[in-house]
């Protein structure tokens, strides 16, 4: 388990502890987004400093409040290249843009760990691909659901992945539906 601790400083305080939690989590584990912060908080994984549980991620954040976040490890995954068709608008040294097709899974999940786009991009681009997700989303920024296609955004180093991730939370990128 890794243990993650946090003090407000004055430029904090007074948001809310989810939002403040992402803030934080963003330089340095972005794919920990708000939602996972509340299925930790539910987990009982958020702890202030008394070390008491976190109840109520909404609470507005004081100076120099503690909280940890205990993160179980994950068991890295075995993830299998597979040739999967997907067609690729753009391609530079960077990112690679995607228009994924209708009923194409983006990452591996709920029983389907062989004919997703990740198994695809292992299979063309195995050693280009951003680690900030770990070996489950290699390269994946954001995703669009299985029955929706469009353009997706995959990078192929961590420093892109960062400032894409970093544009797409601060809406820097437009997204049209």
């Amino acid at each position: 388990m890794n243990i993650y601790k946090f003090v407000v400083d004055v430029d904090s305080v007074g948001i809310r502890l989810d939002k403040y939690l992402t803030q934080q989590f963003l330089a340095i584990k972005p794919e920990i987004t708000r939602s996972k912060i509340q299925n930790f908080c539910e987990q009982n994984l958020i702890v202030d400093e008394a070390d008491r549980s976190v109840k109520n991620l909404s609470q507005k954040t004081k100076i120099n409040q503690e909280f940890a976040v205990k993160i179980k490890d994950q068991e890295p995954a075995l993830m299998k290249a597979n040739q999967v068709k997907f067609d690729i608008v753009f391609e530079d040294d960077d990112i690679l843009v995607i228009n994924k097709p209708i009923n194409l899974t983006v990452h591996p999940g709920a029983g389907n760990y062989q004919d997703t786009l990740v198994n695809g991009l292992l299979f063309s681009h195995s050693d280009q691909l951003s680690t900030i997700n770990g070996n489950i989303r290699p390269g994946i920024v954001h995703r669009l659901d299985k029955d929706t296609s469009g353009l997706l955004l995959v990078a192929k180093n961590d420093f892109t992945h960062l400032k894409l991730s970093t544009a797409l939370q601060k809406r820097n990128i437009n997204r049209y539906y």
